[in-house]
């Protein structure tokens, strides 16, 4: 079992890299 802290850390890791193809997909867009 993953502890409190590990699981913060893995949703935070999450949200980052949701964040970070959110952010990517309109710039490939407009630059393809």
């Amino acid at each position: 079992m993953l502890s409190e802290y590990e699981w913060q850390a893995i949703i935070l890791s999450l949200k980052v890299s949701s964040v970070a193809v959110l952010v990517s997909l309109p710039l490939g867009i407009v630059m393809a």
